[in-house]
């Protein structure tokens, strides 16, 4: 299934400089790396875990984002949109 994330930062704050990415269809699921694709890389691990454990609790798969449909997004230079493919796993009751 293919998850909208959003990623942002890449700019020295405070002698800091890393990524940190978000999903907005699954709340609570974050990530950071030192690298832009780095960080897209730990968000696609993050979001497979995340919905991994959704599933076993019997929560329902959430939808999937699409980026025209958030003007906020869209609309900020300083997030960048980025679409990853999950693996939503078997998970046996």
């Amino acid at each position: 299934m293919r998850y909208l994330i959003v990623i942002e930062g890449g700019e020295n704050t405070d002698d800091l400089q890393g990524y940190s990415a978000f999903s907005p269809d699954v709340l609570g699921c974050i990530a950071v790396g030192n690298t832009f694709e780095e960080c897209k890389a730990s968000m696609q691990s993050a979001l497979e875990a995340h919905i991994a454990w959704m599933l076993k609790d019997g929560d329902p798969l959430p939808e999937p984002h699409t980026f025209p449909d958030d003007p906020e997004i869209a609309n900020d230079p300083t997030l960048t949109p980025v679409y990853v493919d999950v693996r939503i796993p078997d998970v046996a009751a």
